[in-house]
């Protein structure tokens, strides 16, 4: 029986960095995202702005190529374990990120999360 839902994070949760910044270093762009990431905060880009700056780094690249970089994201420790402890309490454990689908299929896969979005 589902009692409830236990939502995660995962950009400086359970990942101890930008998941977007960590896959930048792979496929090269690193640089770019260290400034769209400041003029976001900053409020000089817009979501759609940020998006579509971070999307060209993609651009190149399949969804499989870039789930073999999230193997070394580096991840805080007891995520398996917690993940069970919500699914033995009734409790779906969900992923709700900003991070890129990818991210999140892959954290799923890995460690049994219900879904992302």
């Amino acid at each position: 029986m589902i009692r409830g839902a236990v939502f995660f994070d995962v950009d400086g949760t359970l990942a101890r960095t930008s998941s977007g910044q960590h896959l930048a270093e792979f496929l090269g762009h690193a640089k770019v995202i260290q400034e769209v990431q400041a003029g976001y905060g900053a409020g000089t880009l817009s979501s759609q702005e940020a998006a579509v700056l971070e999307a060209r780094g993609w651009a190149t690249r399949t969804p499989t190529e870039v789930r073999g970089f999230l193997e070394s994201l580096p991840l805080v420790d007891g995520i398996a374990e917690t993940v069970l402890w919500c699914r033995r309490r009734g409790l779906v454990p969900v992923l709700a990120t900003l991070a890129w689908d990818v991210v999140g299929t892959h954290l799923c896969d890995r460690f049994g999360f219900d879904r992302a979005c």
